[in-house]
């Protein structure tokens, strides 16, 4: 196949290459000119694209093989728009087929064969050339490009060296749309994890030492605290995610990422020092000197984020960690990504966390903790081998209400996530939500269109995904509740 371009008037060798070992009888190029379809005498139909590769040399390679045949293609015809192309043989046979998708109509006989098809400006109708005469033929091709393949598995789209999951509705008659709803699944599980791995620990921790170790009186002022920080607008939280918190992050990345690491180590090694403490004085300090003594710890701790994050990037990372990240490592790192997103919903889920697993823990009986305490053991040792294993229903319960809510949110992931739909496990990527999805789509999708049933589609799995960790919640939580004899109840 020679390909030419004419410029100025003089047409131009821009490639040469072979695309079948049988004679090439039909050739078809594609809207936008990026792709074209060869038929040859044995009945095959080969899709070529034009792909850059990584040296930026431009060449032609197979995309996918087409239904083909039982004799020579003699016609072929490409639609001005849906990606859709007709082909003819030589007995008169026709298919239709879509060229994203792969999918084929079936064989239909006309009473001759082809001299010449095409389409409609709407791709409505379908002008067969005959010797005999002319026929037209309806098309009915209702969303081709929506199946399961490219909805949920990769697919190598005009242009790309390899098969993607790639999410851009906006396609155009000289482009494809590109609907794998893979990476909004993908960014809505990331970011819903993202949020539960900061917001979890500390809420049940939190939760569990209130119940156990504050006294009523001070739980008496944590309670309204954490309901307060419940009534924050979503949308609030949005925007200082967005405004605020992603660029001071970008910034002191490494000093955030040294905080995971000092803040634990202060806060043991501040309990340690606590414990080797005269007994006399733990107890005259009493609950608000130990909430005291844990915010001066963790103002330490960040202290020494702030410290030694500091000194490493200056010292190791030639002062920008994050472009070491991407030259040394090869991780991109985005102002609004799945880091920022996790916080932000991390405080959005952390006062529902700590109320149901406070409430979790509460309901544990009183006779488990005082025998505990009869045999002997510890504060310490009550709360980590009888009060958390009896709250575990609880605590299943609130995770799956923190997961649910957080995989639902929309306004935080639409202000501060940078919504491009990307398939990358980098904490540091940008990421779309289903929910956000739905909130930037609808407005532009046209009624009864191919978008707009793709957005019901996602919508659909939004809510089962919703259901059957819900189910599955529950079925574990009579299982766990089972084995420990129906002791603590959520």
């Amino acid at each position: 196949v020679l390909v030419l371009e004419a410029r100025g008037g003089r047409p131009r060798t821009v490639a040469r290459f072979s695309a079948s070992t049988a004679p090439v009888t039909a050739l078809a190029v594609l809207p936008g000119g990026r792709a074209l379809v060869v038929g040859d005498a044995r009945g095959r139909l080969l899709l070529y694209s034009r792909v850059k590769a990584p040296d930026g040399a431009a060449h032609w390679s197979l995309l996918r093989t087409l239904a083909g045949h039982q004799a020579a293609i003699v016609a072929l015809a490409a639609a001005p728009a849906h990606r859709l192309v007709a082909s003819a043989d030589a007995e008169g046979g026709l298919r239709l087929h879509h060229s994203t998708s792969g999918r084929s109509s079936r064989l239909l006989a006309g009473p001759a064969a082809a001299t010449h098809l095409d389409f409609s400006p709407d791709a409505r109708l379908l002008r067969v050339d005959t010797a005999a005469g002319t026929q037209r033929y309806a098309v009915r091709a209702p969303h081709p490009e929506a199946t399961f393949e490219t909805l949920f598995l990769p697919v190598r789209y005009e242009g790309h060296r390899s098969p993607e999951f790639l999410w851009q509705s906006g396609g155009t008659p000289d482009s494809e749309a590109k609907l794998s709803v893979v990476p909004l699944l993908l960014g809505t599980l990331k970011g819903a994890l993202a949020a539960l791995f900061f917001a979890f620990p500390l809420g049940v921790f939190a939760a569990l030492y209130s119940a156990t170790f504050l006294e009523p009186r001070a739980r008496r002022w944590i309670r309204p605290l954490v309901d307060l920080l419940a009534s924050i607008p979503s949308v609030l939280l949005g925007l200082v995610a967005a405004l605020w918190l992603a660029p001071w992050l970008e910034d002191r990345l490494l000093w955030v990422l040294t905080g995971l690491v000092t803040l634990p180590v202060t806060l043991l090694a501040g309990a340690v020092a606590w414990h080797l403490l005269p007994r006399r004085l733990r107890v005259r300090v009493g609950a608000w000197g130990r909430l005291t003594w844990v915010a001066a710890l963790l103002l330490l701790g960040l202290r020494l984020a702030r410290l030694l994050g500091g000194a490493t990037e200056s010292l190791l990372f030639g002062g920008d960690f994050p472009r070491w990240l991407d030259t040394e490592l090869g991780v991109a790192t985005m102002q609004h990504n799945a880091w920022v997103v996790g916080l932000a919903l991390g405080v959005c889920v952390l006062p529902f966390l700590f109320a149901f697993a406070e409430e979790a823990f509460l309901a544990v009986p009183d006779p488990l903790r005082a025998a505990a305490l009869a045999c002997g053991a510890s504060r310490w040792q009550v709360a980590a081998r009888v009060v958390l294993p009896a709250a575990l229903p609880g605590l299943l319960s609130a995770l799956l209400l923190a997961f649910a809510r957080a995989a639902g949110e929309t306004l935080i992931v639409l202000l501060a996530s940078g919504n491009a739909p990307l398939v990358d496990p980098n904490p540091f990527a940008s990421l779309r939500t289903l929910a956000a999805n739905l909130v930037i789509e609808v407005p532009e999708a046209p009624v009864g269109g191919t978008l707009y049933r793709v957005l019901f589609l996602t919508a659909l799995l939004l809510f089962a995904l919703s259901f059957l960790l819900n189910t599955a919640a529950l079925l574990l939580r009579r299982r766990v509740v089972s084995r420990l004899g129906g002791l603590g109840r959520a």
